[in-house]
């Protein structure tokens, strides 16, 4: 598998390297919508969907300090995963006007 991977790789870079820059530019363009950005996306919602589950462990334990505690943290480390993942989207398209 990963002499495949190897192979497609090497004799890959060539092809890329001597393609002509109208198509480099529209294979990175399909990479970056088509790969990148559904994959930001994704993890933009899984980190919505952990500081909502943390929203809902702080209220739902509002009375234990242990589990303010772990909701707080699970809003915090979800809000962290949002802020990445917005300066990852930042960058992407960053890349993208620049490279066009």
């Amino acid at each position: 598998m990963k002499k495949t991977l190897i192979y497609s790789l090497v004799l890959g870079l060539p092809t890329l390297a001597f393609a002509a820059p109208g198509n480099v530019d529209a294979m990175m363009t399909k990479i970056m919508t088509g790969i990148v950005n559904p994959v930001i996306y994704l993890l933009m919602f899984l980190a919505t969907i952990f500081f909502l589950w943390g929203m809902l462990e702080f209220i739902k334990g509002a009375d234990e300090a242990t589990k303010r505690k772990t909701g707080a943290d699970h809003m915090l480390w979800g809000i962290v995963g949002l802020v990445i993942m917005v300066s990852a989207k930042a960058i992407v398209g960053l890349i993208i006007s620049v490279w066009q």
